[in-house]
């Protein structure tokens, strides 16, 4: 998301180039066997055009930067190709249920309106999902746990 609101090294107009920024993108790809990866790359390789892309704010909320990152990106997108297909939640309301979607970023776990680890989204031939970054004082000593589960 970052990358999209031009926060490290470029611009909104500049598109990511290793030779440019001296840096790679990376990603971790999941799967219980080899297949079911070799599955994920060519789902990706060919992206639906359709659905919604969903971003959830956290209501409430004081310090603002990631509801302000959402909102930024969420005008991006709906002033770019993806018009009316952007769905930008700011209240309580924690977004479930959709099907087809391409796109989805919230501030997950960190968002006490969450009371549920499934959301029911059907997510679309090489979607991508995130949640905005927070950072805990604890470190990874505190017993925290970055297993796995909900969708």
């Amino acid at each position: 998301m970052s990358w999209i609101l031009g926060e490290h090294h470029g611009s909104y107009g500049d598109a990511f180039s290793h030779q440019a920024f001296d840096l790679y993108l990376v990603t971790r790809l999941d799967g219980s066997t080899v297949e079911d990866v070799i599955g994920l790359i060519a789902r990706g390789a060919a992206p639906v055009r359709e659905g919604r892309i969903l971003l959830d704010q956290k209501d409430g909320l004081i310090d603002a930067l990631g509801n302000g990152c959402l909102k930024a990106a969420a005008d991006r997108l709906t002033s770019s190709a993806y018009g009316n297909r952007v769905v930008l939640e700011t209240t309580s309301r924690v977004l479930s249920g959709q099907k087809n979607v391409p796109g989805y970023y919230s501030w997950g776990s960190h968002d006490w309106a969450i009371t549920t680890r499934r959301f029911g989204f059907g997510f679309a031939p090489g979607a991508i999902a995130g949640g905005v970054p927070v950072a805990r004082g604890g470190g990874l000593r505190g017993g925290w746990d970055a297993g796995g589960g909900g969708d």
